[in-house]
């Protein structure tokens, strides 16, 4: 069952629901298909160190008064333009499958436009079914040319 977008409400992310975003980040993270062993504490100091960037973007949405997810990232300015990273993206685990996400996404997007951010929104994610497969439906692709790198610093 999809949400009506009129149902429910968005608002810019704040400090001041730091506790509540690091409730959901943690519950959905540490459920299928992630399942990482977040605790709210480790959520509530990632989330805040984000959020503290000037370039922090977010939006939350809300149904009935409780939070069902959210969306933030930075903007990051380049030599032809802004462009706009997400760096999470969350809904509650209960109401997955919803609308949800797809009605955060469309918020953000209206957001960055509103902010004349123009440029191309990109992220990085798992390449599964359930997170590469949903961005795919939503007109996102793997960029050519771009690899990810990592170093364990043994």
């Amino acid at each position: 069952m999809y949400t009506n977008e009129a149902e429910h409400s968005f608002s810019s992310m704040s400090p001041e629901h730091l506790s509540e975003y690091a409730e959901l980040y943690s519950a959905a993270f540490s459920a299928p298909p992630w399942n990482e062993p977040w605790t709210p504490e480790a959520a509530g100091k990632r989330i805040a160190a984000m959020m503290s960037a000037s370039s922090f973007s977010g939006v939350a949405l809300y149904s009935a008064g409780s939070l069902k997810g959210f969306i933030f990232g930075q903007t990051e300015y380049h030599h032809s333009g802004a462009e706009f990273q997400i760096q999470e993206f969350c809904v509650a685990p209960g109401d997955q499958g919803r609308g949800y996400g797809s009605a955060l996404l469309g918020a953000l997007r209206r957001k960055l436009r509103e902010e004349g951010i123009s440029g191309c929104i990109y992220l990085i994610t798992s390449r599964t079914d359930t997170t590469s497969g949903w961005y795919a439906c939503h007109g996102f692709h793997e960029a050519e040319g771009f690899i990810v790198m990592n170093d364990t610093q043994e």
